[in-house]
């Protein structure tokens, strides 16, 4: 439920999700394999697959850090309004938490 969470919280970043790919260090490749897995569930599917890798791929030694680059990389996208609805949400402490949480084994 942690990653559906994060996932909803950016979703109006869903239109954008191959340029976040791209901020937070994602090849062309990379998205393309989530474009053919995904795409025809929709953006929003590619989103959370893509969000679902980053966790994968760099857990974070604290959670806000991790979080805070994510609405980096949502700036970077062009996604302003997304970036700081995120980091000035009410439950941007609870989403840095569920970001531990989930990439904790």
């Amino acid at each position: 439920a942690h990653l559906e969470q994060l996932a909803k919280a950016v979703s109006d970043a869903k239109d954008s999700w191959r340029a976040v790919g791209e901020a937070l260090g994602f090849t062309v490749q990379d998205l393309d394999d989530i474009r053919r897995e995904k795409g025809g569930d929709g953006d929003y599917y590619c989103l959370q697959e893509l969000l679902k890798r980053w966790l994968k791929r760099a857990p974070p030694v604290h959670p806000f850090p991790h979080v805070k680059q994510l609405a980096d990389a949502l700036r970077a996208a062009g996604e302003e309004r997304t970036a700081y609805e995120l980091e000035r949400s009410r439950d941007f402490e609870e989403l840095s938490h569920s970001v531990q949480v989930h990439t904790e084994p």
